[in-house]
């Protein structure tokens, strides 16, 4: 159970997730401070991380973003750092919900023993819907 961002595939078989890293690239803030509740109250009493490093750390997940963005289904199966495969044959539930204190779509999958929590900024709630329209319909969930 590792928060990390990641970039997502889906079609009408499986949803492919492929890390990115640690850092939000577009804030620079440290996925276990965004998704881990405990991280998220202690965040205040840890050492923030340099800003050159900082920078340099989000400029990693940028580059690893554009370059799975090229890259077919397939390929990022293959070349990710770490890939997470759900068949969506083998979803058992799903569920979708909007966290307006924290501004977050989560979107919940069981396959198998394995849940995955999906959580979606708010700019990208359009896609989290979509995303549960099409696991929906797939699968009748």
């Amino acid at each position: 159970n590792e928060a990390c961002y990641a970039l997502g595939v889906l079609t009408l078989d499986h949803l492919c997730l492929a890390r990115v890293g640690d850092l939000d690239p577009e804030t620079g803030t440290s996925a276990s401070d965004v998704f881990n509740p405990v991280q998220r109250a202690t965040a205040l009493f840890r050492r923030i991380i340099s800003g050159r490093k900082a920078e340099e750390q989000k400029e990693l997940v940028q580059k690893e973003i554009a370059r799975l963005r090229d890259a077919s289904t397939a390929e990022m199966w293959r070349d990710s750092q770490q890939c997470s495969i759900v068949e969506l044959e083998q979803v058992q539930e799903m569920g979708l919900r909007v966290d307006p204190a924290t501004e977050t779509a989560l979107l919940t999958l069981r396959a198998g023993d394995r849940p995955h929590e999906l959580i979606f900024a708010r700019s990208h709630w359009i896609e989290a819907e979509r995303a549960a329209l099409l696991i929906r319909r797939v699968t009748g969930k």
